[in-house]
């Protein structure tokens, strides 16, 4: 768990490595928890900062409108037939 005096660089790494080993790995297809929309999942989100930093939203997801940044929880894996 990370604790909350930890550098945001590790922070973000932690993230992307707990959202590798739920199976959030490129190319994976996802859908959003609260709704139909499908994406592909198309690397991790690597920012320390900003209103989306990779420690909070770890996961860069692709759909037709656009790429966006994810938590884990609010996604689903598609899985293949």
């Amino acid at each position: 768990m990370e604790g909350l005096h930890e550098p945001d660089g590790k922070k973000m790494r932690n993230a992307i490595q707990a959202a590798k080993e739920l199976g959030f790995i490129p190319g994976a297809k996802v859908k959003l928890s609260h709704g139909p929309e499908v994406g592909e999942i198309v690397g991790y989100n690597e920012s320390v900062g900003g209103f989306y930093p990779g420690s909070r939203y770890p996961v860069l997801i692709e759909f037709k409108r656009g790429t966006f940044e994810y938590v884990t929880d609010q996604l689903r894996l598609v899985k293949k037939k």
